[in-house]
């Protein structure tokens, strides 16, 4: 983050100090420099907690729960309401100004659990990935039915679902919502979003944004009805999520 140090006088100056005591031969060269780091660190910390503050808030949110079997290939098909409409403190918590929605019904049911203003926005965008012919299959039942997807998979390749959508596909849908969250529209406002949408949707944001392999995005956890928060700052979405979340949501890669 040193865009953010070079932007405030106040961090540079001490950032300076303590590169003074790196090239210094003896640490009489500055008083103190056990605590000069520490203020530093201090400060640095405050600073960013009071950036993130002043932006715009986005929370991703993936559905609650559905009554289907959670083996199967759940996509944008079948169209199931949700399980229960128990919510966790983390969502009851949040502020919320506005709310975008996939059209299918569990992330409409999450969305107006969350959010509760009728004038709920629904974009195609943020839709699960169309499985195709596969939806309502189970992965062993699509092993037997398309083996060829199973073999370009094993090669780290990007098949299409039969009559379907491929990871590439959904990540192009993501850009074009990315660019509509940091629009000039947009940016203008101080407003904060709950965005409710998918699985694999949210597996390719994570994914884009922290930059992981684009065939090993399957590994990815997102739990039903967990709160992902970015920012929005120069146009781009900042992760706002705490390292204990971030680990869970990428143990299996890291497992890897």
């Amino acid at each position: 983050k040193f865009h953010e140090i070079n932007n405030n006088k106040f961090l540079l100056n001490q950032f300076k100090e303590l590169r003074k005591f790196k090239k210094s031969k003896s640490i009489k060269n500055i008083k103190n420099p056990k605590n000069l780091a520490i203020i530093f660190i201090k400060n640095f910390n405050k600073h960013i907690k009071n950036k993130f503050n002043s932006n715009k808030k986005v929370y991703f949110v993936r559905h609650k729960k559905t009554y289907l079997n959670t083996n199967i290939f759940l996509g944008q098909k079948m169209n199931p309401g949700i399980k229960d409409k128990i919510l966790n403190i983390e969502l009851k918590k949040i502020k919320l100004d506005e709310c975008v929605s996939s059209p299918s019904k569990r992330c409409l049911d999450t969305a107006k659990l969350i959010y509760k203003k009728s004038n709920i926005l629904i974009s195609k965008y943020l839709k699960e990935i169309d499985y195709g012919k596969a939806e309502n299959l189970t992965y062993k039942e699509l092993k037997i039915k398309y083996p060829n997807m199973i073999r370009m998979w094993s090669k780290g390749k990007d098949p299409k679902f039969p009559k379907g959508e491929s990871t590439l596909d959904v990540l192009k849908r993501l850009n074009k919502f990315k660019s509509y969250l940091t629009s000039k529209h947009n940016l203008k406002t101080k407003k904060n979003i709950l965005i409710t949408t998918h699985n694999v949707f949210l597996r390719t944001l994570m994914g884009s944004i922290f930059k992981i392999q684009m065939n090993k995005w399957f590994n990815i956890n997102i739990d039903h009805a967990d709160l992902l928060e970015f920012n929005i700052d120069k146009k781009k979405l900042r992760s706002n999520i705490k390292r204990g979340k971030l680990l869970k949501i990428f143990s299996n890669i890291y497992l890897g």
